[in-house]
């Protein structure tokens, strides 16, 4: 049996109209409080939020008592990080822990790594470690969407914790040992995006033209293995 401590809610949908295959919009609160229901019966506590999910962290502050939150930063606009910036930004991540109605989180995650290039970065990197020192943040990393991503975060800091796009269509990243890599520096990694925004999980023929041009033919093979497998 798997371990409920490997799963984590994604809460894009709680607050906000997010996903390809998202027919419905935002996720009716009759229905959040019963995945919040259904989580907390199976010992599933741990959820990923952010402050641009619309009002999905006040939810989970209203609904679900013991949690694990993994939550990140709002992007920064100008090109170079000031105190400004990161007043702010310290401003948002108690206005966030106000809305979780928590006191600490598990994690605090850089949302864009393009904020790691910019200059002054150091700033924001200094910001996340003094939260860690506190007390109110347990894990500080960031998410990111390439190898590069990676590379260009370790010449500034090197995270507790990464998110990484992975799937069993989406394996851009399991190449030339990178996670075997991450482990070794005891970095925690946490898979997002495993369904492709629901991609892999849905009807093709629902699907938008361009998205079922796109993914048609592995979507075809794809269910054959589910079959053949007696998966699905």
């Amino acid at each position: 049996m798997i371990d409920p401590k490997k799963f984590i809610i994604g809460t894009a949908q709680f607050g906000t109209d997010y996903g390809i295959t998202n027919f419905y919009g935002k996720t009716k609160i009759s229905e959040i409080k019963k995945i919040i229901k259904e989580a907390d019966r199976n010992n599933i506590y741990f959820y990923d939020t952010a402050p641009v999910y619309g009002n999905a962290e006040k939810i989970l502050g209203r609904f679900s008592k013991k949690i694990n939150v993994i939550t990140k930063l709002k992007n920064i606009n100008e090109k170079r990080i000031n105190l400004k910036n990161i007043e702010l930004i310290k401003k948002n991540f108690y206005k966030s822990l106000k809305n979780l109605n928590l006191k600490k989180i598990y994690a605090l995650l850089i949302h864009s790594t393009k904020d790691i290039t910019k200059d002054n970065s150091e700033l924001l990197v200094s910001l996340l470690k003094d939260l860690k020192k506190k007390g109110v943040v347990k894990k500080i990393g960031v998410s990111i969407y390439e190898k590069k991503d990676f590379d260009n975060t370790l010449k500034v800091f090197k995270p507790d914790l990464i998110q990484i796009p992975i799937s069993i269509a989406d394996q851009r990243l399991l190449y030339k040992n990178f996670i075997k890599k991450i482990k070794k520096m005891n970095i925690e990694i946490h898979a997002r995006s495993i369904f492709l925004q629901g991609i892999l999980i849905s009807n093709k023929n629902k699907l938008p033209i361009k998205i079922k041009k796109k993914f048609n033919n592995y979507l075809v093979n794809f269910n054959k293995k589910l079959k053949k497998e007696k998966i699905a």
